[in-house]
């Protein structure tokens, strides 16, 4: 199992990175999954035998579980932790680690007297129980099994959960300080992980710098989260460097996209990987279609789609797959967006019923501006027997980076159910360009209902 993944998530253009962030939460105790527990074989005698183990490993029990079964007790517990039956950096292991630690802690407190006396693997797994409550013995802790540790992947892990901790507890000068302690043990061997180092401190300052900025309209990185983000931008390691333009702008393109777009102009200046200069031309993309500048967008998308077919590597081709989709479906909006400022979906509304209208009828007309803007309709024809209002979509917030889609109710008053109208609809930005919507209302055989756009 990959210690870490990349998972790229779209809305509109926004391509959303997620990694072992500094500000995630660690789990308290790690889930059991239902098994039979005749498939265990457990020997209730022998608390230390492997089957207990084996377990655990699984999730088919807790080790508070199996303590409270009397088949864990602490000297098992270090015995196991001490052997390394916990030591991975997997998901499944650090999870099990930090329920030990948890385990120690609420059933042999007797231990934690004096923790320098205890081994290594047992001191790791308290440090990372406390640091999932945000105690302060956390940081001591770390650094104890920092001192005994020499190889510089595990170093580099430590330093990592350590600025975690840090970042958790709202003190990214901290964190950054662990995160740059780790940077420097690995950048020269393994230069992956030393770049989520400088990643990890963005989030730290990025998680700061929201806080700071809570009650207030202003949009954008800036200070230590904008500097370690371009550091990350401009290193070799493509995901990484993808992933932090998204983070360093995706906010800033929705309010400013304009000074978006002369700082991404500058970044195709630089030695950027490949998949880091792909980024910048959706950015790019991104920052035209925002600014209404249809015919630059579209210069754009085909070159962002035909580079998009060309990656080789497989994770970073699923990664941009969906954003190749949404980049279509972006040209083909733009593509009306040249003619039109108005778009109706259902521009002719039929009902027809067999009797007279006892109660009002309501129907729904969807409609789509290119960005938010002010709906007006005016209507002609029997307009005494109609009602309109406007009102949001309620899928407007996911189809924000494309249009904006409002919705047109019309209301038919009760009555001899016989009616025609139009209602003519524009933005009060352009006044003079109009759509029409046709409402027709007529009456058929008793028994006979067929009503387009109608939601009962």
């Amino acid at each position: 199992m990959k210690r870490r993944t990349w998972l790229w998530m779209m809305s509109g253009l926004c391509l959303a990175s997620v990694t072992a962030r500094a500000d995630a939460p660690l789990p308290v105790v790690a889930a059991p999954v239902a098994l039979p527990t005749e498939d265990l074989q457990v020997d209730a005698s022998d608390a230390s035998t492997a089957a207990v183990w084996e377990a655990m490993q699984k999730g088919a029990i807790s080790p508070e579980e199996a303590w409270q079964k009397g088949l864990l007790d602490a000297q098992a517990v270090q015995a196991g932790l001490n052997k390394g039956l916990a030591g991975g950096e997997d998901d499944e292991s650090k999870g099990l680690r930090l329920a030990l630690g948890q385990v120690l802690v609420q059933h042999a407190p007797e231990l934690l007297a004096d923790t320098t006396k205890l081994s290594k693997q047992v001191q790791h797994a308290l440090a990372d129980y406390y640091a999932g409550v945000g105690d302060g013995k956390t940081a001591p802790l770390y650094e104890a099994v920092l001192k005994q540790t020499q190889a510089p992947y595990e170093q580099g892990l430590l330093l990592e959960a350590l600025g975690q901790f840090w970042s958790q507890k709202g003190q990214p000068q901290k964190a950054q300080e662990a995160f740059e302690r780790g940077r420097k043990v690995l950048v020269g061997n393994n230069p992956h992980l030393a770049a989520e180092m400088l990643l990890v401190t963005a989030y730290a300052w990025a998680k700061d710098e929201d806080k700071a900025r809570r009650f207030s309209d202003r949009a954008g990185r800036s200070g230590e989260a904008k500097q370690f983000y371009l550091q990350v931008a401009r290193s070799a390691e493509a995901s990484y460097a993808v992933g932090a333009l998204h983070e360093l702008f995706r906010e800033e393109l929705r309010h400013d996209p304009k000074n978006v777009e002369a700082q991404l102009v500058q970044l195709q200046q630089e030695t950027l990987t490949p998949e880091a200069q792909l980024m910048v031309k959706i950015l790019l993309a991104k920052a035209s279609y925002n600014q209404q500048n249809w015919s630059k967008f579209l210069l754009l998308a085909p070159q962002v789609l035909t580079r998009c077919e060309t990656l080789e590597d497989k994770e970073l081709q699923q990664g941009f797959a969906p954003l190749e989709l949404e980049v279509e479906e972006a040209q083909k909006w733009a593509q009306k967006w040249q003619t039109q400022t108005i778009v109706v979906e259902n521009p002719d509304v039929q009902m027809n019923f067999g009797e007279p209208l006892a109660n009002s009828v309501e129907c729904y007309v969807f409609v789509d501006t290119a960005l938010p803007a002010k709906l007006e309709v005016t209507v002609a024809g029997d307009k005494d027997r109609i009602k309109v209002r406007v009102e949001d979509s309620p899928w407007a917030p996911e189809l924000e980076e494309l249009r904006h889609q409002q919705v047109v109710v019309v209301t038919i008053k009760p009555g001899v159910p016989q009616l025609a109208a139009t209602l003519y609809l524009n933005t009060t930005d352009h006044p003079t360009q109009r759509e029409q919507l046709r409402v027709l209302v007529s009456q058929k055989d008793k028994g006979n209902l067929a009503a387009t756009n109608q939601i009962p």
